[in-house]
């Protein structure tokens, strides 16, 4: 079974202290319609004992939501730590694929310069090697 995220304990604390907050009211107004019943000390005593449960329940889910606050902060500041890495990842691997590429490119260059001077060469050969003459070479000289 999957451990809850300190986001997801967090929000189930807060809902916790919200409905002990609502039980709190609700024995207060109790109490307070048993008072004015006229219900004797001991009928009292039980629901002041319910409200100080109650009570030290609110104080026990305030620490519980201070921890779960700073939890929460942690796991997040770990998770843009893992998305930042994974994003380091990505990019290291977009750059080495364009040095793969660069690299292929050089050599193509390399070739591309060999095959262009061989070809001019071979047009030097074929003028020095062809009688032209100045006529026939017009614009080209």
């Amino acid at each position: 079974m999957a451990r809850k995220s300190a986001a997801t304990s967090l929000e189930l604390a807060r809902k916790a202290m919200e409905d002990i907050g609502t039980k709190v009211a609700e024995l207060g107004r109790r109490r307070e319609d048993r008072l004015l019943a006229g219900d004797d000390a001991a009928t009292i005593r039980a629901l002041d004992n319910e409200i100080e449960a109650l009570e030290h329940a609110a104080r026990t889910e305030a620490d519980r939501i201070k921890l779960l606050e700073r939890k929460a902060q942690q796991e997040e500041v770990e998770r843009r730590v893992r998305e930042k890495e994974g994003l380091i990842k990505r990019i290291e691997s977009k750059l080495a694929e364009r040095d793969a590429v660069s690299a292929e490119l050089q050599a193509k260059v390399a070739e591309a310069e060999k095959l262009f001077r061989r070809m001019i060469n071979l047009s030097e050969e074929v003028a020095i090697a062809w009688p032209w003459s100045l006529r026939t070479l017009g614009p080209l000289c």
